[in-house]
């Protein structure tokens, strides 16, 4: 059954259509766009494709070998941490892999080598963003990043970033040392696109391209900041009761959160009235409550 999820229920089902759906994705872009051009992935899949170009070993199948004594070890040390989700995302991405090159073996869509990066890219960040929603990952580098984390107290973006960077270099070099006129250096930089692609799409579709922003504002003028946010702008705040630290005086502070044109109307109306203002404005990816997004609509 998936992990954490009650049999035959609709988060069941809906974990395990977002698991597919991102697997079919994920497997479209890297057999139809990045394979074929011997664009390296990152992770795992990567190492298999570079094995799979060398040696000519199914991407799909030496993924799963790889990645059974990482999952091994991942169920001993995270415990319920690493659920069934994990091995059904990696299981359906390696097996679509390999389907979708046995049907269609090194069918390129586009000979557009840097389009193919971008597309690839995209399809792919589409599909593990698809499978992560489910609370899955596709095992690989993921799984070593959580182990390094765990034991060692390292970054999982840092772990996952470095293992990729092996990967790619090393990757980049079998190709290359094959086949001298593959450029060694051209392939690194394709990897890199393909690979940033990826990132960007994930944590777009993950965290969402917010329109709203948060601000923080301590100002003398506070009781005019906020009557401009209630009567003019009709948003809503906090008021904070802070201390400042060099002089020990108490400050009050504004927290509110408004649009992006908003928020360059607020710092001008702010800066007309107190330029000794000290004012913090930060991204958001979801905002939820009144005026903003229903808390009912939270996944």
């Amino acid at each position: 059954m998936l992990y954490a999820d009650k049999l035959f229920s609709k988060e069941w089902f809906k974990s395990l259509y977002l698991i597919i759906q991102g697997a079919l994705i994920a497997a479209f872009g890297y057999n139809f766009f990045l394979i074929p051009h011997k664009i390296i992935p990152g992770g795992l899949m990567g190492l298999s494709s570079v094995f799979y170009h060398l040696l000519n070993i199914p991407v799909g199948i030496l993924t799963i070998i790889m990645n059974i004594p990482l999952i091994l070890l991942g169920m001993k040390i995270l415990g319920n941490r690493f659920g069934y989700k994990t091995i059904l995302g990696m299981t359906l991405l390696s097996l679509f892999n390999d389907g979708m090159n046995f049907f269609w073996h090194d069918v390129k869509l586009t000979d557009d080598i840097l389009l193919s990066c971008i597309i690839g890219g995209t399809l792919v960040g589409a599909g593990v963003a698809s499978i992560f929603k489910a609370k899955a990952t596709t095992g690989g580098t993921d799984i070593i990043a959580q182990l390094f984390h765990v034991k060692f107290k390292f970054s999982t973006g840092k772990v996952v970033l470095f293992t990729n960077i092996i990967f790619l270099s090393l990757g980049a070099l079998s190709i290359h040392l094959k086949d001298p006129e593959i450029e060694f250096l051209r392939m690194i930089v394709y990897a890199i696109v393909a690979q940033f692609t990826t990132a960007k799409v994930m944590d777009v579709i993950l965290e969402g391209t917010s329109y709203y922003k948060g601000i923080f504002i301590i100002s003398n003028k506070y009781e005019e900041v906020k009557e401009k946010l209630l009567t003019q702008m009709r948003r809503g705040g906090t008021m904070i009761h802070g201390r400042g630290m060099f002089k020990d005086d108490e400050r009050k502070i504004i927290f509110t959160a408004v649009s992006r044109r908003e928020s360059a109307f607020l710092k001008e109306y702010i800066k007309s009235i107190d330029p000794q203002a000290f004012i913090i404005i930060f991204q958001t990816n979801e905002i939820y409550g009144q005026g903003f997004l229903p808390v009912k609509d939270i996944e």
